[in-house]
């Protein structure tokens, strides 16, 4: 793939991802910075395939220390001009970073997976950026330009199809977000807005209730995802594991082909947006697969505090699985009942 391997498998490329493993933003900024240099200006890879995984993971690099300083402080802390002026500028450079490497990668797009995987991390990743600046409607245009691409690759029920069910909480976190930011009304109808931000404020994209609504199809599509993932995985484990699937979560929905024609388009409804959890209650899922699967096996270390140290890594994946999907039902749950109470 014209160095693309050769880049990932470099020592000094995986320095650098070991120092964001480890979350030493600022070290991994400084070495995919320098890294980044000696590659452009000493071997003459600035325009290359080979490069593009450094200019992602300097603008990644940067974001990720951008968004942990705004998670430590809280991202309404007054900061002095100086300090806001720098995190814009980080956050330029971040986006110069990671559009250069979605350029260099986009004229290589379809020629092998793996190239199509890396573009779709900096589709996720430019998203996540238009989201640090209320950019909501690029964000969710990069990251359904990510999904596009996943989609290419990742077979429901034969591939590991997590990234999509990522990316559809992401999606549904920027209807959130973009609900939250919309101004609120006052008793005439009029918009309640704070004069001093209108000039900096975005259009809104759809109404409260659409965005309420798109939140939860985002998520039950998450959920979807995962329904896939849980089952497949569960076919490499035992008569138990399977059984406990079977009779907690629904199988997974079998897609039609399109019909011919013109068609009326469905209007989504709420009512219809639902993950299901059967046979007991959903935050009790972990102690009832751990009780159903572990039963009967003998405890080699029953002091240690790990309790999946029972388990084979194969239902050690079902039960992360399982894990994932209930968290998303806990938010459908959830936001299903503020729309119902707000209507």
């Amino acid at each position: 793939m014209d160095g693309l391997d050769e880049t990932l498998q470099d020592p000094r490329f995986k320095r650098g991802i070991t120092l964001l493993k480890e979350k030493r933003y600022e070290e991994a900024v400084a070495h995919f910075e320098d890294l980044l240099r000696t590659m452009v200006e000493s071997e003459n890879k600035g325009d290359t395939l080979q490069v593009a995984p450094v200019y992602y993971e300097y603008g990644n690099a940067l974001l990720s220390y951008a968004e942990a300083t705004a998670s430590v402080f809280g991202k309404d802390t007054v900061k002095t001009d100086e300090g806001e002026e720098e995190d814009e500028n980080d956050l330029e450079v971040a986006w110069e970073m990671l559009e250069v490497s979605r350029v260099l990668l986009a004229k290589h797009e379809g020629e092998d997976p793996r190239i199509d995987t890396e573009l779709a991390r900096v589709y996720v990743r430019l998203g996540d950026l238009s989201m640090e600046s209320d950019l909501f409607s690029q964000a969710r245009s990069d990251y359904e330009r990510a999904i596009a691409l996943h989609q290419k690759h990742l077979v429901p029920l034969q591939t590991d199809t997590t990234p999509l069910a990522d990316i559809y909480c992401c999606l549904a976190i920027t209807c959130i977000y973009e609900y939250a930011k919309q101004p609120e009304i006052d008793e005439d109808g009029g918009d309640l807005v704070d004069e001093t931000k209108e000039d900096d404020a975005a259009p809104p994209t759809m109404t409260q209730a659409e965005l309420e609504l798109a939140g939860v199809k985002y998520y039950v599509q998450a959920g979807l995802v995962m329904v896939d993932n849980i089952y497949r995985q569960s076919e490499k484990c035992s008569s138990v594991v399977q059984a406990f699937v079977q009779a907690h979560i629904p199988p997974p929905r079998v897609k039609t082909p399109s019909s011919k024609g013109k068609a009326k388009a469905k209007v989504d409804r709420v009512e219809d947006l639902v993950l299901q959890y059967n046979n007991g209650e959903y935050d009790q899922m972990r102690k009832q697969f751990l009780a159903a699967v572990t039963a009967g096996r003998p405890d080699l270390n029953p002091t240690s505090d790990d309790d999946m140290r029972q388990l084979e890594p194969e239902e050690k994946q079902v039960l992360d699985y399982l894990e994932i999907y209930t968290e998303v039902k806990e938010k459908v749950d959830g936001l299903r009942e503020s729309y119902t109470t707000g209507r």
